[in-house]
């Protein structure tokens, strides 16, 4: 129900360019619902897309002797005024972009995450965690790193939502294994690294990320020095980009011959394909992209990407 004076929103958000305001937010967020002991249920619907979060209370005392008192503070201050608390609108955005995945690959809504649980006295060296907890002194550590990186406000909840999914696919069951894993069980941080790069490849977008070449260029160093656990994020990474690449050179050769970059790695050399599609030879690339997500679960697979990267950096010192 709208309140008086706000803002109504009677069209679709899911194929809008551009994202959702702080004012939209706030026209369409429910009164809070508890929950939990310490959380709050707030509801987010749009004529074509729902998703919801649950903030965690902020107890004065736990707060008052946080490590990180300073930080929360400096959370309260960066609010926006039309936000019910800080980080509202990119949380809502990114999850919003979970049902456009859902539109992009094909996929059931099942087993996506399109409900987070905003958490603020923890700092962490993760995002998120497998119960939908999302750190939000580390949320906000990151989202600065990426501007830094010259991301834009735009482009912010495109790369949080690939991490969101990235958890998914980690909790990857039901419908969504069918869909998305053939049933197969996803491999280490193989999988979930490879569906995230593929949806940012669908969504063609070129800016910061987590999981960029510089990261593919220390799983190769890693790769090198024996360091190839299916488990580590930079081996990972330099996997993904193989996996990847590969099935888009199968589905385009004629413009993979023609594309060079300047890192040489898997992962500019896609992004530069991508960019390179038109219109009518873009309609291949979400099977292209499922393929290398599918082989990204084939242990076999990996370890065969992974002595190839091995053999071409030894011919590579010895050149």
């Amino acid at each position: 129900m709208f309140r008086e004076g706000e803002l109504q929103i009677d069209q679709g958000v899911l194929d809008r360019e551009g994202l959702v305001s702080s004012q939209e937010v706030a026209a369409v967020r429910s009164d809070p619902v508890r929950v939990h002991s310490d959380a709050k249920l707030i509801r987010y619907v749009f004529p074509d897309a729902s998703v919801s979060l649950q903030p965690h209370d902020i107890d004065p005392e736990d707060w008052r002797f946080a490590e990180s008192k300073s930080h929360i503070d400096s959370l309260r201050a960066k609010k926006d005024k039309s936000e019910a608390f800080f980080g509202e609108k990119v949380l809502v955005n990114a999850l919003l972009r979970q049902e456009k995945i859902a539109k992009i690959f094909g996929l059931s809504k099942d087993g996506l995450c399109l409900s987070l649980k905003p958490e603020y006295l923890t700092e962490s060296d993760m995002l998120m965690n497998d119960f939908n907890d999302v750190y939000m002194l580390t949320l906000d550590n990151h989202i600065e790193e990426l501007k830094k990186m010259g991301a834009s406000e735009e482009q912010i909840p495109i790369e949080l939502s690939g991490h969101i999914f990235h958890e998914a696919i980690h909790q990857v069951d039901g419908r969504l294994k069918e869909e998305l894993l053939g049933g197969r069980s996803p491999l280490g941080e193989v999988t979930s690294i490879t569906g995230q790069l593929a949806y940012y490849l669908a969504e063609n977008y070129k800016g910061p990320k987590a999981y960029d070449a510089k990261c593919s260029l220390l799983g190769q160093k890693k790769i090198k020095e024996g360091k190839d656990l299916s488990t580590d994020h930079a081996v990972a990474t330099s996997v993904a980009g193989e996996l990847l690449l590969e099935q888009l050179m199968v589905t385009y050769p004629g413009i993979a011959e023609t594309v060079e970059t300047e890192s040489g790695t898997a992962l500019d050399t896609c992004e530069a394909i991508v960019a390179k599609l038109s219109e009518a030879e873009r309609t291949r690339l979400i099977p292209c992209l499922k393929e290398a997500i599918l082989q990204s679960t084939d242990e076999k697979k990996f370890k065969g990407v992974v002595a190839r990267l091995r053999d071409q950096n030894s011919k590579n010192k010895n050149v």
